[in-house]
């Protein structure tokens, strides 16, 4: 039985009062979708100030895990958006997708353990679902994320949790993650770049989380990574 339907629903329901009783958002020229509690944001805001206050807001919602909020800001053109690890599939139909080998969904064939082909600050997303598990060098690479994604981008992860059957049993997997294995990318640390986060979800299989790069030195505060890793 799919129950991810009325569950999506009813969420989406609790989101659109929330929503509407928001001074800034009762009126909005966005579409609001979800799947299996990832939320999917099209449109426009005027603000990037806005932004910040929208994701804050909707990563508080119960059932919520993750924000993916793809929008236009201030009238500024489409969000540039790179999915890396695609293989065929990409999160966001029009993005770049990038991976080692060809796909359906692959536009730029190149091994992302060795650097990422774009210049800096040019990315307002990234993707990085069920990929990061593969990474050997995890670090040089949330380095290289960090490096293109550009102030107030995000970076959206999805990957397995330490403690399942599909964690351990996959060879192809050659690191595990928790929330603490995240928490350590949000602190400063000697020759890493860090993240702040805005949304972070644990169920049973998965691990969400959404990360924005720390440009201006505001470092997550012990209270901020208290609230999202435990």
């Amino acid at each position: 039985m799919n129950t991810s339907i009325p569950a999506d629903a009813v969420l989406l329901n609790h989101i659109h009062n929330v929503l509407d009783n928001h001074a800034l958002f009762s009126r909005r020229a966005w579409e609001l979708s979800s799947q299996g509690g990832v939320l999917h944001i099209k449109g426009c805001l005027t603000d990037p100030e806005d932004q910040a206050l929208l994701r804050e807001l909707l990563s508080r919602v119960k059932g919520v895990r993750a924000v993916w909020d793809v929008l236009k800001i201030g009238g500024n053109e489409k969000p540039f958006v790179i999915d890396i690890g695609c293989g065929n599939k990409k999160q966001v139909p029009w993005a770049v997708g990038v991976d080692k080998y060809e796909g359906d969904g692959v536009d730029i064939v190149s091994d992302i353990e060795q650097g990422l082909p774009f210049q800096d600050n040019t990315a307002d997303h990234i993707f990085a679902v069920h990929v990061l598990e593969h990474i050997r060098d995890l670090t040089r690479l949330m380095n290289e994320i960090h490096r293109v994604i550009k102030p107030r981008g995000s970076l959206h992860i999805i990957v397995p949790c330490v403690n399942t059957l599909n964690s351990i049993g996959d060879p192809t997997h050659v690191r595990y993650f928790n929330r603490k294995t995240l928490e350590f990318f949000c602190q400063l640390h000697k020759g890493m770049l860090p993240f702040k986060p805005y949304c972070l979800f644990e169920d049973p299989c998965s691990l969400f989380a959404d990360l924005t790069p720390v440009k201006d030195g505001r470092l997550a505060t012990e209270e901020e990574l208290s609230y999202y890793f435990g």
